[in-house]
């Protein structure tokens, strides 16, 4: 297991919730 790329995803991850959830607050 690359938890390398693991971290890599679930920040890129992390990022695309926030931008949703900026979103939809507005």
């Amino acid at each position: 297991v690359d938890f390398t790329a693991l971290q890599k995803l679930a920040r890129a991850f992390d990022v695309m919730i926030e931008e949703v959830v900026e979103v939809l607050e507005d």
